[in-house]
Order: C-alpha cells, then sequence, then structure tokens
C-alpha cells in the first residue's frame, strides 16, 4: 500500500468514525442540542482532526445526508 492510499483510508477512517458518532448522539439527543466537543470526545479524536475534515456541525450534517 503507498503512502497516498494510507493516508486516504485513514481519512475514511476519520470520517466514519466522526459521522458514526454524530448518529450515535443523535439517537441520545436533538442535533442543536449537541456540542461541538462532543464529537471528537465520544469519537476519540482532537478537535483540531475534527476541524480538519470538517469546518463547523452544519459542514458535517451537509456532507453526511441521510
Amino acid at each position: 500500500m503507498s503512502g497516498d492510499e494510507f493516508l486516504n483510508l485513514r481519512v475514511k477512517r476519520t470520517r466514519k468514525a466522526i459521522r458514526n458518532t454524530l448518529f450515535e448522539l443523535l439517537e441520545e439527543k436533538e442535533f442543536n442540542k449537541i456540542s461541538i466537543n462532543a464529537i471528537p470526545q465520544k469519537a476519540e479524536i482532537s478537535r483540531v482532526t475534527f476541524y480538519s475534515h470538517y469546518k463547523d456541525m452544519n459542514h458535517l450534517i451537509d456532507a453526511n445526508p441521510q
């Protein structure tokens, strides 16, 4: 696996973890009650990592329509 393929796989895994965490939190509470800090904490990533993929919660929702 080349370096680019590994990076792409890591990006996909991180985004999947963020997305899955959002959906888990949405089962517990309404969207407007979820803090931006809750997602990285529950997904076990840093806030910097979250913001390197999404600029805010609305961007996360727009990138993952369901």
